[in-house]
């Protein structure tokens, strides 16, 4: 099925006007609310997932999970369910896209400001912090999951930040999205317990939001992974390279921060969001 095949259909109480991504999981697509004129972000499940009973009852208890989340850096859901064999999640929109794309900008412009950069991991690990404290765990925290409102300050660069997807990584388990199946961008985000297929717990996020705040910091990644081996033998052995020998003027303080999230053990990590950010 195409893209464009639902562009102009409404789903719920929304009307899919344009498409925005495509992943393994599924379409997301710019909508509108038909009454409210409301804009929302519409994520379609790919449907080889949502035609599985089973898959289709965790889609639904794990977006009733996310939807309870309520913080100004999590991306709020508006609704969710299942129509004429379509599951489907509502979402806030986030106007200027991900921390990706902004970071993608970068490399071919002038060096990231550490003090936007630094901005933007506080939002994210105070979004952890609230979904930590109601036992909710993200598991795939990247660039791409971390969504940018550009605030309009006059002569300055700022904006709001916002955690998307909570929820997703855990329906990948049994979808035929592992771990081993995922893109070369979530394996270098990977905490050394998920390599190992360990118990997880909010310090894995912290791992995964290190290695965000290494790459803003210093533009590269601790870690190149070329497969899942590379990725269990790095995360678990290789120390991280120095930031400050990568980008000398990151204060000797920021570079204690960065490698404490990075820590092999989660408990010599930052137990809390809050205490990160």
């Amino acid at each position: 099925m195409s893209m464009m095949d639902l562009v102009g259909q409404t789903i719920g109480q929304y009307r899919i006007e344009t498409p925005i991504d495509a992943g393994g999981m599924g379409n997301v697509y710019r909508g509108i609310h038909i009454y409210l004129e409301r804009p929302a972000a519409i994520k379609v499940i790919r449907t080889n997932l949502a035609a599985n009973p089973k898959f289709q009852s965790r889609f639904l208890q794990e977006a009733k999970s996310a939807a309870s989340l309520k913080h100004p850096n999590i991306v709020d859901i508006y609704e969710f369910g299942e129509q004429n064999g379509r599951l489907y999640l509502v979402m806030e929109l986030m106007k200027d896209g991900t921390l990706r794309a902004l970071l993608q900008r970068r490399t071919s412009g002038s060096p990231w400001p550490l003090a936007l950069g630094l901005d933007l991991i506080r939002q994210a690990a105070e979004g952890l912090a609230a979904a930590h404290a109601q036992s909710v765990i993200h598991r795939d925290i990247k660039p791409d999951n971390l969504m940018l409102n550009r605030i309009n300050v006059p002569g300055s660069e700022q904006y709001t930040l916002k955690i998307s997807d909570f929820g997703l990584a855990r329906l990948a388990d049994g979808s035929g999205l592992t771990a081993t199946n995922a893109t070369m961008g979530t394996l270098a985000y990977m905490s050394p317990e998920q390599c190992t297929a360990g118990n997880v717990d909010g310090r894995t996020d912290i791992y995964a939001l290190g290695v965000v705040l290494y790459e803003v910091a210093t533009g590269y990644l601790p870690f190149q992974i070329d497969n899942f081996n590379d990725a269990l033998e790095k995360h678990l052995h290789m120390p991280p390279p120095s930031p400050r020998q990568i980008r000398s003027d990151i204060p000797p303080q920021l570079e204690d921060v960065i490698l404490r999230c990075l820590a092999k053990k989660p408990e010599d990590r930052y137990a809390t969001g809050t205490d990160l950010s």
